[in-house]
């Protein structure tokens, strides 16, 4: 501080000084800025006063450093209950504006205080934890002092708050826990963990703090070996129907905290096959029940106590809750069987039926039925269940039935005695005392024409059918054995195409056409609608133009010929129709009689040929010789085979020069036929022809039968019954002829087989005649059709295979193994031993054992400890053969003891592991074993 003189002429007056400033109060001067210690100053002050006069001075001063004090603040930090031992938490920083090295120096330390024992600080200020922190510590404070040299010191105080936060740690805070309706009690979710995040080993808690649903649940926890707890969601109790989505929320505190873990819980509906309350149904009804009549109610119960009433066929479905679950329809087979159980078989159209749930006859039911009905429940996912109901009939009497054919026909020409019909009526009851039916005959009408056979209803001619009668009728009934009738009418039409068969032939004149030269027509008839060729019922009737031309020399009243002679001079074509009539039907023939004046036709030898030929005949064979001759003329003669819509012309040709007719295809498929045809003569010079008949009839000749093989093979099993077909040989004959044609079967040379002479199926005759020594047959049979004998080799073979075992090895202990085998048993009767074979891997140690056939197991002994084997079981049929099955198998291994074992070594704990050395000593021997330890 600078003082001037005092003078009212400076008061408040201003004086500037560098490079310090100067504040002049009441004439003293204060320095306006902090001056840098140790440093010299110069300053010139400037005294003025208000005349303008004025003085300078220099003043010279030096500013030492004095100590002060270090200037601290405070700190406030925040770290976790967690921190590591030897972490830095803070560095603690004081100012010294002290210039004087000994002044600006400073030393920290820590204050003793309340926690400073968890911290150390080093003499930088730098605060570190000293040791873990204990669970519970929240907030601390550490003091600390920073001293200069002077011995002046400042005070930081560090305010530390502990973050303790430390919840468990889970694995999942939310889970899904997904359950089935049927799922068991104890059934459980997913595990979570959960543990002590701030890794102090503290004690968890579970709570269940909200949740759960109708299903009852329960948490089960359990400790976990690297400390913790796995937490689980289960099922407290069995329970279907309890469909629902749901959460559970469970906390898991410390001491540090809670966490919470969320499961969202879904038990799902499963689908569950729907089923009938009954295992079966049976009902009884009568056999004349209306149709449209309900026999029972079909339904679905809509609850479980639902069982239903008699005439309820009750379905139930346990999924109440999802509606695809559900029964979505009943569905109904229907099989019939005959009281006599012969076959079980569908029927249609089905008589019963579902409408509206409700099971009616829409059909009349029989009493030789039994009615099974199957129902069949279906849910909306395709799981079904079946229930069966049987149905029987009771029978009542019922009227016989009658259904005669709608076309009856009797042939004219039916001999007295013939059966032309029985009568086509039934009974429905099966009651043999309704059933049986006696026929009879009502004589109201044609009576005189028929007769009943009352035990079979045949119907029998008794008089010839009279030629002119068209139609006939008779009435019949039929009664039961309760005395009902049924009457039908029979009515018959008189059939057979009975018209006249005739095959004419035009004869010309000898010689050459002149006037008043004639022709015959012989008409070669006959009516198939009388016996005994009467021809008293045919009528012959000419007509055409050639009437204009030639006269009636003959008629055919007899039915021979008839003859025309010619009355004019000239050439001429004129048209001849001769129709035959017997009253039944007509034949109708027509021809062209061309006449060349002076000239003549050729004239056939015959006028109806008739041969012979066997159905065997070659190709080429000549069977007629047909010759015509020619007069007046030198011309030559050509034979052509008329084409009359026969087919004559596909078997047989005509040398046209010749006459000569000769076989042109196989004949075996017209064998015991007659094949007619015309054949016409014609002059090659005038053109004129002439036609006569050819009658052939191919004879039948015995061939020998056929076979489908010369050898036939069968293998059979051992155990065929006797009269069971196990082999058929196959042979027919094909000749038309019965006396030809019948084929008879015969075994030659062994008394074991049979066969049927009819049907040539082969059999044994008893089971016993399959000798064990035997398996091989082989013998002839003779096919015979009395004249031709063709033999068929047959082989037989007997399959008396031995049957592969299925073979399974248990061990017994470290030198025995069981050996036990199974087969299908129907082969037991052809096996004859049984060989249990053993070996080692290596081929040594081989052990064979025979077994009888009813054995199944066999223990094998004097085996190695912890060796490797191969056991075979060989199973020897009858006839010698075998088959065979093997495993392969070790042997246990082999503990050797004294009956107290003594453990001589300590015992060692390490990393949580036990190791536990010891030596035993085999019985008999002082010397230990080598030594072990068992880890724990």
């Amino acid at each position: 501080m600078v003082r001037m003189p005092g003078s009212s002429l400076f008061d408040k007056r201003n004086i500037s000084w560098s490079p310090v400033q100067l504040s002049v109060l009441n004439r003293t001067f204060y320095l306006s800025t902090t001056p840098t210690p140790d440093v010299q100053y110069r300053l010139t002050l400037k005294a003025e006063d208000r005349s303008g006069l004025f003085d300078t001075a220099n003043i010279t001063f030096y500013i030492n450093d004095t100590n002060q004090a270090p200037t601290c603040h405070n700190y406030s930090v925040t770290m976790d209950l967690v921190t590591p031992v030897g972490t830095e938490v803070v560095t603690v920083s004081c100012a010294d504006n002290d210039t004087t090295p000994e002044f600006s120096e400073l030393v920290y330390r820590g204050n003793i205080g309340g926690n400073n024992d968890y911290f150390s600080m080093n003499s930088t200020g730098t605060i570190s934890l000293a040791r873990a922190l204990p669970v519970g510590v929240v907030n601390t404070t550490y003091s600390v002092h920073a001293q200069d040299g002077g011995g002046l010191s400042g005070t930081a105080v560090v305010n530390i708050r502990i973050n303790s936060n430390y919840p468990p740690r889970c694995n999942i805070s939310q889970a899904i826990a997904t359950f089935r309706e049927t799922d068991p009690a104890g059934t459980c979710s997913q595990q979570v963990t959960c543990q002590d995040s701030a890794n102090r080993s503290l004690p968890l808690n579970v709570s269940v703090a909200g949740g759960l649903g109708q299903r009852p649940m329960v948490v089960n926890t359990t400790q976990l070996a690297t400390d913790g707890l796995a937490l689980s969601l289960c099922i407290m109790q069995d329970g279907s129907n309890a469909v629902e989505n749901f959460s559970v929320q469970v906390d898991v505190s410390s001491l540090l905290g809670v966490v919470s873990v969320k499961w969202n819980v879904s038990i799902r509906d499963v689908n569950q096959a729907p089923y009938f309350r009954r295992s079966a149904y049976r009902l009884a009804v009568m056999e004349n029940v209306a149709v449209g009549e309900s026999l029972a109610v079909v339904r679905v119960a809509t609850n479980i106590s639902d069982t239903g009433s008699d005439a309820d066929i009750v379905a139930y479905d346990p999924d109440l809750l999802t509606d695809d679950f559900k029964i979505q329809n009943i569905s109904l087979d229907l099989k019939v069987e005959y009281l006599n159980g012969t076959h079980l078989e569908n029927l249609s159209p089905a008589p019963l039926r579902l409408v509206n749930s409700s099971l009616r006859v829409v059909a009349p039911l029989r009493a030789d039925f039994v009615y099974q009905l199957t129902f069949t429940a279906q849910d909306g996912e395709g799981l079904t269940g079946n229930v069966t109901l049987t149905i029987t009939i009771n029978d009542t009497n019922q009227p016989p039935e009658c259904h005669p054919d709608s076309v009856l026909t009797v042939d004219l020409k039916t001999s007295v005695s013939t059966k032309v019909y029985t009568i086509q009526c039934s009974d429905p009851d099966v009651d043999p005392k309704f059933h049986s039916l006696t026929f009879g005959l009502h004589t109201e009408l044609n009576y005189t024409f028929f007769n009943v056979t009352a035990a079979t209803g045949d119907v029998m001619l008794v008089k010839p059918v009279p030629r002119t009668a068209r139609d006939l009728h008779v009435k019949v009934f039929a009664s039961d054995g309760g005395g009902l009738t049924a009457n039908t009418t029979l009515n018959f039409t008189v059939s057979g195409n009975y018209s006249p068969v005739c095959s004419p032939v035009y004869v010309p004149p000898d010689t050459e056409w002149t006037h008043g030269r004639c022709f015959r027509v012989e008409p070669h008839c006959s009516d198939p609608s009388t016996p005994d060729g009467d021809l008293s019922f045919l009528k012959y009737n000419f007509s055409g133009n050639f009437l204009n031309a030639f006269t009636v020399n003959k008629s055919l009243e007899n039915g021979t010929y008839a003859e025309f002679c010619y009355t004019m001079y000239t050439n001429g074509s004129f048209q001849m129709d001769l129709r035959v009539d017997n009253g039944l039907g007509t034949y109708l023939w027509n021809y062209v009689v061309t006449v060349m004046y002076l000239r003549a036709a050729p004239r056939f030898t015959e006028t109806v040929y008739t041969g012979f030929v066997n159905e065997s005949a070659a190709v080429g064979l000549i069977v007629l010789m047909v010759r015509a001759t020619v007069n007046g003329t030198k011309g030559g003669v050509v034979y052509t085979l008329l084409d009359d819509g026969g087919d004559f012309g596909l078997f047989f040709k005509v040398d046209n020069q010749t006459g000569d007719i000769r076989v042109l295809a196989d004949l075996v498929t017209r064998v015991a036929t007659t094949l007619s045809g015309h054949i016409t003569a014609e002059d090659q010079t005038t053109g004129l022809n002439t036609t006569a008949v050819i009658h052939v009839k191919v004879e039948d000749v015995n061939q020998p039968p056929v076979c489908n093989s010369s050898r036939v093979s069968s293998v059979v099993p051992w155990n065929v019954a006797p009269q069971q077909v196990i082999a058929r040989v196959a042979c027919w004959d094909p000749d038309p002829t019965p006396s030809f044609s019948n084929i008879t079967y015969l075994i030659v040379g062994d008394g074991v087989w049979d066969i049927n002479s009819t049907s040539g199926d082969v059999f044994v005759k008893a089971r016993s005649l399959l000798l064990p020594e035997k398996s091989t047959f082989a013998f002839n049979v003779t096919v015979t059709d009395g004249a031709y004998n063709i033999t068929v080799l047959l082989n037989i073979v007997v399959n008396r295979t031995a049957p592969s075992p299925n073979v399974t090895v248990t061990r017994v202990d470290p030198t025995s193994a069981s050996v036990a085998w199974t087969f299908d048993p129907v082969y037991e009767g052809v096996i004859q031993m049984l060989i249990v074979e053993t070996a080692h891997v290596n081929g040594t140690h081989v052990q064979r054992a025979a077994r009888p056939p009813s054995a199944r197991d066999y223990v094998v002994e004097q085996l190695t400890p912890l060796q490797t084997y191969i056991i075979v079981v060989v199973v020897v049929g009858m006839d010698t053969n075998s088959s065979s099955n093997s495993r392969q198998f070790t042997t246990q291994q082999a503990i050797i003891a004294d009956s107290k074992l003594t453990f001589t070594e300590g015992l060692i704990i390490e990393n949580d592991n036990v190791t536990l050395t010891c030596t035993a000593r085999t019985p008999g021997s002082t010397a230990p074993s080598s030594g072990g330890h068992v880890r724990g």
